[in-house]
């Protein structure tokens, strides 16, 4: 194999379309942009059986991957799911060893959150003669979700410890490289913020009747919440709001009762399990985009997959000022920025958003420039390549 090639390990849930796995899914084709072999392996299947046909080995969207357990589905077996558990772990090493021996593979990109999975990366990096290249996008400590004591204790190593044992780490905000900064002082860094597919948001637009929209997990109902009062409190009635969300049918049927109690329910319509390209189309032809985030750890450390998909729709961006949006945004330029997380601030940007058509039209061109400059998996793939392939290749080699 002539190409630089990667393997891109740590997640099995390819090409399952969660946000990581998206984001897996972009620096994969932009690698393969940029002139790289990349090959997604996943150690134990996690699809539904019978709700689609995903052979063990092929190509999804160009992209190679292989299920070293035999299977990309869940057993219903608790013994036969253990069993594939164990065999794709060492399925996945006689793998590995067995690529580089055939000089296939010359580095291991890694996206996971849990330390003891680096550690594994590592130790078949160091055996192989391959380097570890990290890639990280939370940060675990800010995540306020019940954990058992392992899972604790693992993740809060990850914080600390799994950029020492990478070679090199990928990180998707500015919080993450300076946390990596602080403790690894010379390790080299490359940040890669949200990284989307603009090709997938290209077509003829619909007419339509305008309207907000809100794309989230279920599981964020406090932020779905907050969305739905600002949008009460913004007296657009000229507008609806459409929320797109999936997740536990516990919190879907709490969801659908706030709606259903509110003032403005006649004007509020839910949408759950689309496929992509309905997404897609349902944010192009949007009047604006919502996407709230918190003065919290949580928001400042991560990047909204959203906000790049937002940019690539070419629609106004409503937010607030915290997080990555600084590093991109400004307000009245290329998004509408509430300087607080309120409701009151937010529908007051809602209702200017919606005042100013001329303007909101003019901010939802820029936000497309801005996020073609800085989210285009084109673009980022030439960038992630130089990082990863060192002394390899002439990329461009943007390391912090």
């Amino acid at each position: 194999m002539n190409r630089n090639s990667v393997f891109y390990v740590g997640y099995s849930g390819f090409p399952i379309g969660l946000a990581q796995v998206e984001r897996q899914k972009q620096i994969s084709r932009g690698l393969i942009h940029a002139g790289c072999h990349v090959t997604v392996i996943c150690r134990k299947g996690v699809h539904e059986a019978g709700k689609q046909n995903l052979p063990a080995t092929g190509k999804f969207e160009n992209i190679d991957y292989v299920y070293t357990s035999g299977s990309a589905f869940r057993p219903d077996s608790f013994l036969r799911r253990n069993w594939e558990k164990l065999l794709g772990l060492f399925r996945e090493a006689g793998f590995i060893f067995g690529q580089k021996r055939k000089a296939n593979v010359h580095a291991l990109l890694v996206t996971t959150l849990k330390f003891s999975e680096v550690l594994w990366y590592r130790i078949l990096g160091s055996l192989a003669g391959l380097p570890v290249i990290i890639d990280t996008v939370e940060y675990n400590a800010s995540m306020d979700i019940p954990k058992g004591i392992l899972k604790k204790l693992d993740e809060g190593l990850y914080d600390k410890y799994s950029a020492g044992l990478a070679n090199r780490v990928i990180v998707i905000s500015d919080f993450l490289h300076d946390m990596v900064r602080k403790r690894y002082l010379h390790k080299q860094l490359l940040k890669i913020p949200a990284i989307v597919d603009f090709s997938k948001f290209e077509g003829p637009l619909k007419t339509c009747s305008p309207y907000f929209l809100y794309c989230a997990s279920a599981n964020y109902l406090e932020i779905i919440e907050f969305v739905i009062r600002s949008y009460e409190q913004s007296q657009v009635n000229q507008a609806e709001l459409y929320l797109v969300c999936n997740g536990p049918e516990q919190q879907m049927n709490k969801l659908r009762k706030i709606i259903k109690d509110s003032p403005n329910s006649s004007q509020i319509k839910l949408f759950s399990a689309l496929p992509y390209q309905e997404l897609v189309d349902l944010y192009r032809n949007s009047y604006a985009l919502l996407i709230p985030l918190r003065n919290t750890q949580q928001d400042i450390a991560r990047f909204p997959h959203k906000l790049g998909e937002y940019c690539a729709a070419a629609r106004a961006i409503v937010t607030t000022d915290f997080g990555e949006v600084r590093s991109y945004f400004k307000n009245g330029y290329n998004a509408y920025i509430a300087d607080r997380y309120e409701v009151t601030a937010f529908a007051e940007k809602m209702k200017e958003a919606f005042d100013h058509p001329e303007l909101t039209e003019e901010i939802s061109k820029r936000a497309y420039l801005t996020g073609k400059e800085n989210f285009d998996n084109l673009v980022l793939g030439e960038k992630i390549a130089g990082f990863i392939f060192q002394g390899k290749a002439d990329w461009v080699n943007n390391v912090a």
